[in-house]
């Protein structure tokens, strides 16, 4: 009961407060009445205490490892290929306001982007290194992922393989095997 009084009397404190700190590695917007009023920087800044509220976001770079994936190559080779997007914050409106999970558009667009990379690329180009894959994946996020304030600095791959599909056909529960199968 003692916890819950503490906690209910910092956040009225809280509504009451009318400053804002943002650190040096980050970013931030306010907003009045539930509406974007304005975009701040590190620093200090001053709000309307209850009639205000801030958003922040980190805009130090950082990565993000996609999944593994299993794709073909423009000649039909079977690979599994995993990467690394190293990204940073620039925009802070768009990045808080324009998209729900960030990690998941950022993860979804770059699977997608690698995908549609390899489908244009021979295998033997990839392990030659004729065709950088990494550059071309760098284009297609960017162009996605820019509007909303996210900047790509990089795409590693950090595997790339070849794979067989082994798909073995055994009764199971429910099947019934007929003359025709």
């Amino acid at each position: 009961m003692f916890n819950y009084l503490i906690e209910t009397l910092v956040n009225v404190a809280d509504w009451f407060r009318f400053w804002i700190v943002v650190d040096q590695y980050e970013a931030g917007i306010v907003l009045r009445l539930g509406k974007f009023n304005r975009e701040i920087g590190p620093g200090f800044h001053l709000k309307w205490f209850i009639f205000e509220d801030e958003m922040i976001a980190r805009t130090s770079i950082t990565t993000i490892e996609l999944r593994p994936q299993s794709l073909y190559t423009k000649d039909g080779v079977s690979v599994v290929i995993n990467a690394i997007v190293k990204y940073a914050i620039t925009n802070p409106k768009p990045f808080l306001l324009d998209i729900w999970d960030a990690t998941d558009v950022l993860r979804d667009v770059s699977m997608g982007s690698l995908r549609l990379t390899l489908k244009d690329i021979n295998y033997d180009d990839i392990l030659q290194g004729d065709t950088s894959v990494e550059d071309v994946c760098i284009k297609l996020i960017r162009a996605e992922v820019n509007q909303y304030g996210f900047k790509i600095h990089k795409v590693t791959l950090t595997d790339i393989g070849k794979f067989k599909t082994i798909r073995l056909l055994q009764d199971a529960p429910g099947y019934e095997s007929t003359d025709e199968d």
